[in-house]
């Protein structure tokens, strides 16, 4: 059986079991306003899709709309090590990319964005995960939005809830997967 997740607006994933889990994509880039705005010295790397060429600099961008198939649930790094807090306890790995405008970078005491060199480059590595950040770097944060204003009890029972969706969306996943079934992520603008 094929399975279709949606993710609706970048506010809500329905899934095909009847539950709607709360979700955001908030990207820190040169478009959003402060505090949100990425400053020109926290430079971040494209993961290019394999055999398309290094990683280069660009300004993260929301995630892709469109039709993607589901790969995996990952709990650890490419390296074995449990993932940190900015994907723990899982990261819902998918197909997603899409072209993202290349960044001309220069050192100074750190790198520095400069301006956009005119090329397009692919970006991938988008999934879903809970965080203990506001933002991503365009994936799906699963869980209640945590605001700057968040007390310290607020935030951690946002991200005990987000802990949860992930765990049961990941079990149901897993469910299926196991029972070999397909699954799809729609992402719809």
């Amino acid at each position: 059986m094929n399975y279709i997740i949606t993710m609706n607006q970048y506010q809500s994933i329905s899934t095909p079991w009847g539950r709607q889990l709360p979700m955001s994509c908030l990207v820190r880039n040169e478009l959003l306003p402060a505090p949100f705005l990425r400053g020109m010295d926290e430079v971040v790397y494209t993961e290019p899709p394999a055999k398309s060429g290094p990683p280069v600099p660009y300004m993260p961008r929301l995630f892709p709309v469109g039709t993607w198939s589901i790969w995996g649930i990952d709990s650890k790094d490419s390296k074995g090590n449990p993932l940190g807090p900015y994907e723990a306890p899982f990261f819902i790995s998918t197909s997603a990319r899409q072209l993202v405008d290349e960044w001309e970078v220069v050192q100074h005491e750190k790198l520095w964005y400069v301006r956009k060199t005119g090329r397009k480059v692919w970006d991938s590595g988008y999934g879903c995960h809970t965080s203990t950040s506001i933002t991503t770097l365009g994936c799906g944060r699963i869980g209640p939005a945590l605001a700057l204003n968040d007390t310290e009890s607020i935030r951690e029972e946002k991200l005990a809830e987000g802990v949860e969706h992930i765990t049961w969306l990941a079990n149901q996943l897993s469910t299926a997967f196991s029972d070999g079934d397909t699954m799809q992520l729609e992402v719809m603008a």
